[in-house]
């Protein structure tokens, strides 16, 4: 992994030990009322606008995972992703 990705995974993540103990990690976006209650966003052409800091972290977790589990739709929607 290269210097500039780790130093980028390190501010999101504050440090490497927030997956240490990690045996399942679901990236969800997120944002956090007053009430300090999560709530998921709608990312999508309908939804949210789109950020490129999520979509470098949902690369960067693709990466790092041993394996990921997705639907058929996601594969068809996104055929080249999964090529080996």
């Amino acid at each position: 992994m290269s210097t500039k990705v780790m130093e980028q995974a390190l501010k999101l993540f504050e440090g490497p030990s927030t997956f240490a103990k990690s045996k399942v990690i679901h990236s969800t976006a997120v944002y956090m009322n007053k009430s300090d209650q999560l709530f998921t966003i709608n990312v999508g052409e309908r939804g949210s606008p789109r950020c490129k800091e999520d979509f470098w972290l949902l690369h960067f977790l693709r990466c790092y995972s041993d394996c990921i589990v997705t639907t058929g739709a996601i594969l068809r929607k996104e055929q080249d992703a999964y090529n080996s």
